[in-house]
């Protein structure tokens, strides 16, 4: 049975505008504003899945706009079992509810984000010259 893990990766999805995504070579990167307009880049790697859909689909104690880590994740188990992530390798499923336009999740190694600082993850210049947090998986 799946059980979420509430995270807080920096950045908020609340109302904020639909996503761009774009994947290539085992790295996905998620790109979109915020409800104040700031502009958020999150990049991750080890990607092995993503989707995205419109329908919200929440379960239990599940925030509509916010992230979460699926622990015990049925959608992990089985990229695991078909061999598609190897058992040594660390992987994650993270799930971002966007309230305002739809749900994103992805099977990942970890995840860096670019844009407005975050409390969580250590910071350094980034070479695009913003900050850029750099983490796991930071919970609350």
């Amino acid at each position: 049975m799946p059980h979420l893990e509430p995270i807080t990766p920096g950045f908020s999805t609340a109302d904020a505008e639909y996503p761009n995504i774009t994947a290539k070579n085992g790295v996905l990167t998620l790109t979109f504003r915020t409800w104040k307009t700031q502009e958020i880049e999150v990049c991750f790697s080890e990607v092995c899945a993503f989707r995205w859909q419109e329908a919200e689909l929440l379960l239990p104690g599940e925030p509509h706009d916010g992230a979460v880590e699926v622990l015990n994740s049925e959608w992990l188990a089985l990229h695991v079992s078909q061999g598609a992530i190897p058992e040594e390798q660390a992987a994650h499923h993270y799930r971002f509810n966007f309230n305002a336009c739809g749900q994103f999740e992805v099977l990942c190694g970890s995840f860096t984000v670019a844009g407005e600082p975050s409390p969580l993850g250590t910071l350094s210049a980034s070479t695009q010259g913003g900050p850029q947090a750099t983490r796991r998986a930071s919970k609350p």
